[in-house]
């Protein structure tokens, strides 16, 4: 049985207080379908890395909602922003941000110019996701490049852009 919901307006007026009643279903319900969201199996500190032990399906008492995470492959290997109690959902707002390119990863830069393409090794010098221009650092001669990201792991940049 779901609860009822009262809705009551002050007027001033000398009616008699209107009342309105709908019903909810608590926050508590089981899911309309679709997989158990993800909960923590114990409280984590921000800045903990999540481990596969860390997280299991919820027990159908928490619901699918937009936000909540439903794949343990997004989770695992990323860290939590927030202090996160045990059993709460683990939500999207929750985790760093998973960058195509993270600052100090080894990286391809690649320039193409007149159907001739050349490649060489690098490090970002910053995180960047596709599109983002980052400052990335030749191996070989230890110039500094500014880069666009392109793919995981991989920069290009323009021919005479630096």
């Amino acid at each position: 049985h779901a609860p009822t919901w009262e809705r009551r307006l002050r007027t001033g007026a000398p009616l008699p207080t209107l009342t309105r009643s709908v019903s909810a279903a608590p926050d508590s319900a089981a899911p309309a379908g679709g997989a158990p969201v993800l909960v923590l199996t114990r409280s984590l500190a921000r800045g903990t890395l999540i481990e596969a032990h860390h997280v299991t399906p919820s027990d159908g008492s928490v619901r699918p909602a937009p936000g909540r995470l439903v794949d343990p492959s997004v989770v695992i290997g990323r860290r939590l922003t927030v202090n996160l109690g045990a059993g709460r959902p683990i939500l999207a707002r929750h985790l760093e941000q998973r960058w195509l390119v993270e600052e100090g990863a080894s990286v391809a830069i690649t320039s193409e110019a007149a159907g001739i393409s050349v490649t060489v090794a690098g490090v970002a010098l910053a995180n960047g996701q596709r599109g983002d221009r980052i400052r990335v650092r030749n191996s070989r001669s230890s110039r500094v490049l500014e880069a666009t990201v392109t793919d995981a792991e991989n920069v290009a940049v323009a021919p005479n852009m630096n």
